[in-house]
């Protein structure tokens, strides 16, 4: 097969996990990193474990400029793109007035800016190839809430979640999808970057491994549904929040994403 998927932020976590379900099912990749060690060892493995054809595309999508890049990049690679699955992002566990502003400024750069461009650039190239596409945006169960200690980012991915269904709307009758994937809590370095390990969240929600949750983003974004939310327990959670008022759903999270009471007691 000669169908091809880009996904960014691929060497780790739910992007690399993605990447393995892709390959397998017999799509070709173009893998878009930061570190280009991972990128060029995780093209070699998918490459000699199920023979496909492998890009690797180094950036960093802070930079303004990253965004047309990769754009121009994957236009003159001249292949059958089918699916942008756009990945990247990070988080950072602080009390919001104490946090880094350079990071927030990143974070917004990279959760927001780049996929709101990459969004713009790629429902373009297939419009201008004159074919069908999935863009699949990567939010979050904090699409659906508000987050004390990790406000910019849940900030960040209800604004995915509010984009991709606007816009998804918009381009749906034109044979193009812009979905979204709402991941729960997941086993990945996230938490490591998020400065998580000092929260209860992974403690009190039972993280779900990057593999199950790439091989069920896989048939529903197969399906074209429009928003995808895995696991039982966070399906549940978003629908009870709906009937709750907003101030209690918000106290709820506080607790739960607060600092572990020996960690607070250490500082």
């Amino acid at each position: 097969m000669n169908k091809f998927v880009l996904i960014t932020g691929a060497t780790g976590g739910i992007g690399k996990a993605l990447a393995h379900v892709y390959s397998k099912n017999g799509y070709n990749l173009v893998l878009v990193s930061t570190n280009t060690n991972k990128v060029n060892e995780l093209s070699k493995e998918l490459e000699s474990t199920y023979g496909n054809v492998i890009y690797s595309y180094v950036t960093d999508l802070s930079d303004e400029y990253s965004y047309k890049n990769l754009y121009e990049y994957v236009k003159e690679l001249n292949i059958n793109l089918k699916i942008v699955i756009n990945n990247a992002g990070f988080g950072d566990f602080n009390i919001f007035n104490e946090s880094d502003l350079n990071k927030i400024n990143e974070m917004i750069k990279v959760n927001i800016t780049a996929l709101t461009n990459l969004t713009y650039y790629f429902i373009n190239y297939f419009l201008d190839k004159n074919k069908k596409g999935k863009i699949v945006n990567v939010g979050s169960i904090a699409s659906f809430f508000s987050g004390p200690y990790l406000a910019t980012y849940y900030a960040s991915k209800n604004y995915v979640l509010s984009f991709s269904e606007g816009v998804d709307k918009e381009v749906k009758k034109k044979g193009i999808r812009v979905l979204t994937l709402c991941p729960g809590t997941t086993k990945t370095n996230f938490e490591n970057k998020a400065n998580l390990d000092n929260s209860k969240l992974f403690k009190t929600l039972k993280p779900k491994t990057p593999e199950s949750l790439a091989k069920y983003a896989y048939k529903k974004i197969k399906r074209g549904k429009s928003v995808i939310i895995h696991g039982t327990l966070n399906k549940t959670l978003i629908v009870l929040s709906k009937f709750a008022p907003r101030k209690l759903v918000t106290f709820v999270i506080s607790k739960i994403q607060s600092k572990r009471k020996n960690q607070k007691n250490a500082q």
